[in-house]
């Protein structure tokens, strides 16, 4: 008798990012970097401020703004092991050191985490960490000045000056400046707009565009400089809107197919050819499938979908509009769906999931609902699609005993695909349940059974179905 094979004896994941990064720690201790997954919008912006930094015309003053979880921080880390080792630790970073910074010496790292407190001081101490071990004297005059009350902004600015000097005595290539959670010491300024630092950071950026050797500075925020300063009056609202403008905005949010492409990397996977062969069969036939064809016009899916097996296309299709949503921190909620062992997520399904001859079961969207209602509890029932989500669980509750086979499944299916299908161009027709479910009739005897008991309706004019809200 053959010994029974579980998908988890197959599929591992890749940990990446889906912890949360704190750059000075992680640095030094080197975590994680080999595991992080370089999208192609990280790589165009990792080549945009490597190019910048060594052409003499080139921005050096740079904001990276996007939402929670997308991986900012992480990008940060990639950053310094690009900039600031002769031979990065990732192997995408090696390929643009030797491509575009190969001629140029590594950078010195002055690394700062934003917290509720002056930038003045924690520029300073950032700055004395980064010279500790190449000029003791710079490194405690930056320390002494950090622990005055009144800090002079020419001070800090003229101290940084020299570092970048020193850097080119000592043989380094400039100074990175990265400034994570940069918005917390906007929401310091808002609140204490008397000892505000705007000029600092106004000066500091001017330094770092005309430096020689180049010093880079990186801010790292979540939104716009002045969605943090609603308190301020319009004058000094104005003052660090000229700071802003100062730097290089680039926004830093997925696409939704490198998303798809970033879970497609993620999954490991070691099927044999015959398993793989009957994998790309099952995603072809999806992909054939005329309810897909407004999806594929919007998103260029050739050869993501198989990657994600045994993830079900449709699961897939849905999951980074899921994982951008208010519910959520995008990149590292997906990634900690992934990779945690909860109920009804994805290593729980590998653990109990067996490959039956070439066939491998897929993951699919009523277990993702699962999946969420149990990890999110009650919060998925605050916000503006609460409604849509109490919607769900109301026709669930609605359903009588004597239900079909794949009813519950259906319902939770249709909720999910209404909710995160339209991005997309993806609705919950008879068709694409066919392709999520793969049994006709099953499928056409729930829909009846649903009909019946007035829990769904067809919605002729969409060809689609949804939960019944009368």
């Amino acid at each position: 008798m053959a010994e029974n094979i579980y998908l988890s004896q197959l599929i591992k994941v890749r940990g990446r990012f889906h912890r949360s990064v704190q750059i000075k720690s992680d640095w030094a201790e080197k975590k994680s970097l080999n595991e992080y997954i370089l999208t192609p919008t990280a790589q165009n912006l990792a080549i945009q401020i490597s190019e910048g930094a060594i052409s003499s015309q080139g921005p050096k003053a740079w904001s990276i703004i996007g939402p929670y979880g997308t991986g900012k921080s992480a990008f940060s880390l990639f950053l310094v092991d690009l900039f600031c080792t002769e031979t990065p630790l990732h192997p995408e970073g090696k390929i643009l050191r030797e491509r575009i910074l190969e001629n140029h010496k590594p950078f010195i790292p002055i690394l700062i985490s934003g917290h509720r407190t002056k930038l003045n001081k924690e520029l300073l101490k950032g700055l004395a960490d980064g010279l500790s071990l190449i000029d003791s004297n710079i490194s405690n005059k930056a320390a002494l000045l950090s622990d005055q009350n009144i800090i002079s902004d020419r001070d800090i600015i003229d101290l940084f000056g020299v570092a970048n000097n020193v850097a080119k005595t000592a043989d380094f290539g400039g100074l990175l400046i990265i400034i994570d959670e940069f918005g917390k010491f906007l929401e310091f300024a808002a609140q204490n707009p008397e000892e505000e630092d705007v000029f600092t950071l106004q000066h500091l950026a001017e330094l770092a565009e005309r430096s020689n050797p180049p010093i880079v500075l990186v801010t790292v925020l979540h939104t716009a400089f002045s969605e943090y300063l609603h308190s301020l009056d319009r004058s000094q609202q104005l003052e660090w809107q000229k700071v802003q403008g100062r730097f290089t905005n680039s926004p830093f949010l997925e696409p939704h197919e490198q998303l798809i492409q970033l879970v497609g990397t993620a999954i490991d996977s070691n099927f044999s050819a015959e398993v793989q062969g009957e994998n790309q069969r099952r995603i072809n036939h999806v992909l054939s499938d005329a309810s897909l064809s407004e999806t594929k016009k919007r998103l260029h899916l050739e050869g993501l979908l198989s990657r994600c097996v045994p993830l079900d296309p449709i699961t897939t299709l849905v999951l980074p509009s899921l994982f951008r949503s208010k519910l959520t921190q995008n990149e590292r909620s997906l990634f900690a769906f992934l990779t945690s062992r909860e109920p009804f997520g994805f290593q729980d399904f590998l653990a109990r999931s067996e490959i039956i001859g070439s066939f491998v079961p897929f993951y699919r969207l009523d277990s993702l609902y699962d999946y969420v209602i149990n990890s999110l509890g009650s919060s998925v029932f605050i916000g503006d699609r609460s409604h849509r989500w109490a919607g769900i669980e109301s026709a669930l509750q609605r359903i009588p005993t004597d239900w079909p086979p794949l009813t519950i499944s259906i319902v939770k299916a249709i909720g999910l695909i209404g909710l995160y299908g339209p991005q997309i161009g993806l609705s919950p027709s008879t068709s694409t349940l066919y392709l999520i479910f793969h049994n006709v009739e099953a499928v056409d005897e729930a829909l009846l059974y649903l009909i019946k008991a007035s829990i769904v309706i067809f919605r002729k004019h969409e060809n689609a179905y949804g939960l019944w809200e009368g």
